[in-house]
């Protein structure tokens, strides 16, 4: 959506994501996200920024109840 406000042409997004759990019981997601056009790096650091502040990404930050029903 900002890229869109902006004017870039961002060409197609692949998203990857991984999840692991160390021996610590330490949980991390890394997240590669690739763009199909060229971008400048501050275009690059702007995203980033954006990134990090999605919803999906604060509720992941902070935790979030899940309740369960089967039926």
């Amino acid at each position: 959506m900002y890229a869109d406000i902006k004017g870039w042409i961002l060409g197609s997004i692949k998203v990857e994501a991984r999840f692991s759990r160390d021996d610590a019981g330490l949980e991390t997601i890394a997240r590669n996200i690739v763009f199909g056009n060229s971008l400048a790096p501050e275009q690059l650091s702007r995203l980033a920024d954006i990134c990090e502040k999605t919803p999906v990404t604060k509720t992941i930050r902070q935790g979030t109840v899940i309740h369960s029903k089967l039926q």
